[in-house]
């Protein structure tokens, strides 16, 4: 998917050919470098602000699929990120925790303190990215 805005993504940048392989390299050597793949703690935290409706229907579909709502949003936004970089979707989650079953907690959100799992993109259905240039269908 090209960016409407221009060419503003540097390594990523997608009239460069081979632009999938260096974006997923980059990621590769700055998990290798960084404190988290050593000390195996997560540190970030992304946050979206969003009308209580939403987050009502939000946790609606996460309890549909039995996982909780972070990890829902984690994965939803893993899907998007997969399709719009058109690298494989494990590529992509492989950085983000491993989904918890609805209704679990994690021991500790507080950054650099939770443990460090890997969601292996499998499990809670399908998460394919389908649709045109218009919208998801």
């Amino acid at each position: 998917m090209a960016n409407p805005y221009g060419n503003i993504a540097g390594a990523s940048a997608q009239s460069k050919p081979g632009w999938q392989e260096r974006l997923v390299q980059m990621v590769r050597d700055a998990d290798t470098g960084s404190a988290r793949s050593r000390n195996n703690l997560r540190g970030g935290k992304l946050y979206a602000q969003c009308d209580p409706e939403m987050l009502v229907l939000t946790t609606e579909a996460a309890r549909s699929r039995g996982m909780t709502t972070a990890a829902y949003i984690r994965r939803a936004v893993a899907a998007f990120v997969a399709h719009d970089l058109e690298v494989p979707f494990e590529e992509v989650t492989k950085y983000a925790p491993m989904p918890l079953p609805f209704g679990k907690k994690s021991a500790d959100l507080s950054p650099g303190k939770t443990k460090r799992t890997t969601d292996d993109g499998t499990g809670f259905g399908s998460w394919e990215v389908k649709g045109s240039e218009s919208g998801v269908e």
